[in-house]
C-alpha cells in the first residue's frame, strides 16, 4: 500500500486528518496531522480465480457479429408503422418503450430518418418484425432468359500440385 503523503511503498498505513483531509499515510508521515482510526494493514493472501483453459473460453463466448454486416431493409418505415398499428400503440407509446423521442419514431416512420442497428433491434424485439438483414442475404429473382449455362458452371477447375 502506498503513502498518500510521500508516496512510498509500506505494509501499514494510519488514517490521519491533515488540514481538513482525511488521508492513508505511513507513520512518519502521521506525525503531521491527527490520527482519527486504527492502523490499516495490506490483505495478506489475495485470492484468484481459478484459471480457465482457453478452449473453455472460447466455447463459453457468443460469436460475436460485426454491425458492418448488417443493413435495415428498404421499407423499414412502412414495417414499423405496420407494426405499431398492428398492436394497437400509438407513436408516444412506442418511443417509450425502445426509449426515445416520439419525434424519431415520427422522422422514421415518415421515412427521413434511417435507424441505427442498435435502435433497429430493439424496434424488431417490441414490434415483432424484421427491418435488419445481413448484407449479401438478399433474394435475387432470375428471369428464365436469364438462366444461360455458362463455362464455369460446366467445367471443372483442376489445382496444380
Amino acid at each position: 500500500m502506498q503513502c498518500e503523503v510521500c508516496g512510498r511503498e509500506v505494509r501499514e498505513l494510519k488514517k490521519v486528518m491533515l488540514d481538513g483531509t482525511p488521508l492513508m499515510v505511513c507513520s512518519d508521515c502521521a506525525k503531521y496531522g491527527k490520527e482519527i482510526y486504527e492502523v490499516v494493514q495490506e490483505p495478506k493472501r489475495i485470492i484468484t480465480p481459478p484459471r480457465v483453459r482457453r478452449e473453455e473460453i472460447k466455447r463459453r463466448r457468443p460469436r460475436r457479429e460485426r454491425l458492418e454486416d448488417y443493413e435495415i431493409v428498404e421499407d423499414y418505415h412502412m414495417r414499423i408503422r405496420r407494426g405499431r398499428e398492428r398492436l394497437g400503440i400509438t407513436q408516444e407509446e412506442l418511443a417509450k418503450k425502445v426509449m426515445e423521442k416520439e419525434s424519431v419514431i415520427h422522422r422514421i416512420e415518415a421515412g427521413r430518418l434511417t435507424p441505427s442497428i442498435k435502435l433497429a433491434k430493439k424496434l424488431e424485439r417490441e414490434l415483432g418484425i424484421r427491418l435488419i438483414e445481413r448484407i449479401g442475404e438478399e433474394e435475387f429473382e432470375l428471369e428464365e432468359e436469364e438462366l444461360e449455362l455458362t463455362l464455369g458452371d460446366v467445367a471443372e477447375v483442376k489445382k496444380r500440385e
